[in-house]
């Protein structure tokens, strides 16, 4: 993809992690238009990051998906794991966060350059981490749920 378009891709998701929602979709918008289906995948993942930061969870489900079904990516796949954990869907999330650590060697070159980074595999920890978290209080609540319903 080259180092310069990689560094486009890791600003416009950047801008939309901080709410420059309108920069990282002129970006998008200029991606989107390439015939490469990578610059377009590449696209769609930041629009889903834009939806899931605008409370859009079924639209950033639907971009990640169409991103990944163009080129299959590293970084589609977290997104989609991301959207998955923000909107309470833990075991989807968790399922894309397990498919990305099978696959994390493309973590250290998640925009296919020549410039390998490990940031991107701290960030899946954390993700796995928050996630397996979650399922865990969430199991522990209907135990403990499931206990009381049994004492009546």
């Amino acid at each position: 993809m080259g180092t310069r378009n990689a560094s486009v891709v890791g600003a416009a998701m950047l801008l939309a992690e901080m709410g420059e929602y309108d920069m990282a979709e002129a970006i998008a918008s200029q991606l989107s238009d390439e015939l490469s289906d990578l610059r377009r995948a590449y696209a769609s993942t930041i629009r889903a990051t834009i939806a899931s930061k605008q409370s859009q969870p079924a639209k950033a489900v639907e971009l990640s998906k169409l991103a990944i079904n163009t080129a299959d990516l590293w970084l589609a796949r977290f997104v989609l794991g991301k959207v998955y954990l923000d909107a309470g869907y833990l075991v989807e999330a968790y399922n894309e966060f397990q498919i990305c650590e099978d696959r994390s060697g493309e973590a250290v070159a998640v925009f296919l350059d020549e410039r390998p980074t490990i940031r991107m595999v701290r960030h899946l920890n954390t993700a796995m981490e928050q996630t397996s978290e979650s399922l865990q209080q969430t199991q522990e609540y209907k135990l403990e749920e499931s206990t009381l319903l049994t004492d009546r």
